[in-house]
């Protein structure tokens, strides 16, 4: 399936920086809960199935990618707020995207 330029620039991706990151026992699948600064769009929350590859003190201070526009999402007592991007490996584990140098959190992905 194809998309048009227009669907694509509706989707708003930006550069956010995980300041907080905890164990989400609620979560159906095991999941922890982010809190992403995006800059000049505030502090954000979204939860993330990544367990299998990540610890919550090895994410604080890292650099994501997320889409910041679609609707809130309640899981369980959390509400996601934007979802963190990253790449399926063969296994189906989740390695999340980031720039390859620092930039400002909130900055457009384009």
């Amino acid at each position: 399936m194809t998309i048009s330029w227009s669907q694509f620039a509706a989707v708003d991706m930006r550069d956010g920086v995980v300041v907080d990151a905890r164990e989400f026992p609620e979560a159906r699948q095991a999941a922890f809960g982010l809190w992403i600064d995006l800059g000049p769009l505030g502090v954000k929350q979204s939860s993330a199935q990544i367990t299998h590859r990540y610890r919550p003190e090895e994410l604080i201070g890292r650099q994501v990618v997320c889409v910041v526009n679609f609707p809130p999402k309640q899981i369980g007592p959390f509400v996601s707020e934007l979802l963190v991007l990253g790449a399926y490996t063969e296994a189906g584990e989740v390695i999340l995207l980031r720039p390859d140098v620092p930039v400002e959190p909130g900055a457009k992905i384009g």
